[in-house]
């Protein structure tokens, strides 16, 4: 994969995470409750963090770019997989809308972590 198609993909995930915290935020305001147990808020400020720390990889700083996609890992892999993927092993649905919400959540942070991985690897064409 090249850099180009990378990034791209990194952004898409951005993107996606930050629906996925709209779609929640938006159901909390209607009174149904969250997606997960990340407060959605916060949750759209980290991937919107998280798209700023793909500039160094458009500008070319390719160093910069692999550590900033190395603390991604460390942050977003403790948060966004680990947590989810914890609750789903222990069978605790109960700060979810339901089971499928937390599926999402898993599938959207295994991805994102496995995009960060090739970054903080260098592994691009």
């Amino acid at each position: 994969m090249n850099l180009e198609t990378l990034l791209t993909f990194q952004i898409g995930y951005c993107l996606v995470g930050i629906g996925y915290n709209i779609v929640s935020k938006m159901r909390i305001h209607k009174g149904s409750g969250g997606l997960a147990p990340t407060n959605p808020s916060i949750g759209i400020l980290i991937m919107i963090g998280y798209g700023l720390l793909l500039t160094p990889g458009f500008l070319g700083w390719f160093m910069f770019y692999r550590l900033s996609m190395g603390l991604s890992i460390l942050i977003l892999g403790m948060g966004g997989v680990v947590v989810h993927l914890r609750n789903l092993l222990q069978r605790n649905l109960g700060n979810y809308s339901s089971r499928r919400s937390l599926l999402v959540a898993l599938a959207i942070n295994t991805g994102g972590l496995f995009l960060n991985l090739i970054s903080a690897l260098g592994a691009w064409n």
